[in-house]
C-alpha cells in the first residue's frame, strides 16, 4: 500500500486531532518523504504502515520499468504468434499457386524447365512479399527513433512491389494486388447492405494499367494541337563596347533623358526613373538609331523588348528619327525620265534630174 505526501500530512492532522485518554501518546518518528520533505508520525500502525509504503515508493519506479518491459514482451509475442494466422491463407494460396504453377509448365514439355525457374522467382518475390507483411522474424522495435525507421523501410520495399508489379505472374500481376494486401482492405469489415443497386457504390469496369492496358491508354487524353508560331523576331544586332556617339546621337541620349524624366514625374511618380527607361538601354537604342535599325515602334519592341512600348514606343521613336532620319532610298533601277535619242541625220543623196533635151 503506498501513500502520497498529501495523505500522509492528513493522516498525521487526524492522529493529532483525535482525543485519546489513558493512552500515553507514543513517540512521535521522522518518516522521509518525497522529494526531500519530512513528514512527523505518532500512530506505531500508521508508522509500520508508511514505513512499508516508503520503501515501496522508493522501489516504484524499478517495478513500474520491470512490469511494462513484460507487458511489452507478452504484446510482441502475441503479435508475432497472430501475424502468421492472419496471413495464413496467404500462405497457403502461395503454395498452391506454386504447385499449380510448376505442374501446369512441366507439361508444356521440354522447355518447361526455365518456365519453371521463372516462376519460382516470381514465387520466391511473393513469398518476401508476405514476409514483410507478417513482419519477419524481426522483433517488434519499442516506439521510439527506430521505430519510425522500420515502418519506412517497410513501406519502401512494399510500394517497390507495387512499382514492379508487371514483372509478376498470375493476380500478383495487379497494381492493385500489393496494396490490398498489405492495407488488408479484404479483411475490412463491410458495410452494411444498401437498399438498392442505385445507392450501392458501383464496381469500376476497368482496374489498373496491367490489367485493361489498351482501356486505361484510351482514357489518357492526348492533344494533337499544332506548335503555335509566333511572330519570328528580327536578328539583334551587336552591340560596340567602345561605341563613340556622334553630336546628334548624343544630343538625341539627352533628349532621352529629359523625356523619361518628363514621363515618370507626370505618370509614375513612385518608381525609379530608370525602371521605367534604364540608362542602358537607352544607350542601346542610339546605338541602333546609328545602325538605322529603328524607324516604327515595331522594330524598337523587337530589338529592346522594352516594357512600355506600347504605350510610349511611338514617342521615342519619333524623338529617334529627329536626330536621326531615315536614310534617303536607294534609286531605283529603272528610271521615269525618257532617254536622250541621239538621231543621225540620214545621208542624202541628190539625184540629177534627166536633163530636158534641147
Amino acid at each position: 500500500m503506498r501513500y502520497s505526501p498529501y495523505s500522509r500530512s492528513r493522516l498525521n492532522d487526524k492522529e493529532n486531532d483525535s482525543p485519546r485518554t489513558g493512552v500515553s501518546p507514543p513517540q512521535a518518528i521522522q518518516v522521509p518523504g518525497i522529494g526531500g520533505h519530512e513528514h512527523r508520525l505518532s500512530s506505531p500502525a500508521l508508522i509500520q504502515g508508511l514505513e512499508t509504503g516508503v520503501v515501496e515508493e522508493e522501489n516504484g519506479e524499478e517495478e513500474d520499468n520491470e512490469e511494462e518491459e513484460e507487458e511489452e514482451e507478452e504484446e510482441e509475442e502475441g503479435e508475432e504468434d497472430e501475424g502468421p494466422e492472419e496471413n495464413a491463407h496467404l500462405r497457403s494460396d502461395l503454395d498452391h499457386g506454386r504447385a499449380a504453377a510448376i505442374s501446369h509448365t512441366e507439361m508444356a514439355g521440354a522447355g518447361g524447365s526455365h518456365q519453371v525457374e521463372d516462376v519460382e522467382a516470381s514465387m520466391d518475390r511473393e513469398e518476401k512479399l508476405l514476409e514483410l507483411l507478417n513482419g519477419g522474424s524481426k522483433k517488434k522495435l519499442k516506439k521510439g527513433k527506430a521505430f519510425k525507421l522500420r515502418e519506412t523501410r517497410v513501406s519502401d520495399e512494399v510500394l517497390s512491389f507495387f512499382i514492379n508489379a508487371h514483372v509478376l505472374t498470375g493476380e500478383k500481376h495487379c497494381r492493385r494486388y500489393h496494396a490490398n494486401q498489405f492495407f488488408a482492405n479484404g479483411r475490412a469489415p463491410t458495410d452494411a447492405p444498401f437498399c438498392c443497386s442505385r445507392c450501392a457504390p458501383k464496381e469500376p469496369r476497368l482496374c489498373c494499367d496491367l490489367c485493361h492496358p489498351d482501356e486505361i491508354q484510351s482514357l489518357i487524353p492526348v492533344r494533337q494541337d499544332p506548335v503555335a508560331q509566333g511572330p519570328r523576331r528580327k536578328n539583334k544586332p551587336k552591340m560596340e563596347k567602345d561605341f563613340e556617339p556622334s553630336t546628334e546621337e548624343k544630343a538625341l541620349k539627352n533628349e532621352l533623358l529629359k523625356w523619361r524624366d518628363q514621363k515618370v514625374k507626370e505618370l509614375y511618380r513612385r518608381i525609379d526613373p530608370n525602371f521605367f527607361l534604364h540608362h542602358h538601354l537607352i544607350d542601346e537604342i542610339v546605338q541602333l538609331a546609328h545602325k538605322n535599325k529603328l524607324n516604327t515602334a515595331q522594330d524598337l519592341d523587337n530589338f529592346t523588348h522594352w516594357s512600355f512600348t506600347e504605350k510610349h514606343g511611338t514617342d521615342v521613336v519619333a524623338c529617334v528619327l529627329r536626330h536621326r532620319p531615315p536614310p534617303p532610298a536607294p534609286p531605283s533601277l529603272f528610271t521615269s525620265a525618257p532617254l536622250s535619242s541621239t538621231s543621225r541625220n540620214p545621208t542624202t543623196t541628190t539625184v540629177d534630174s534627166p536633163s530636158t533635151g534641147a
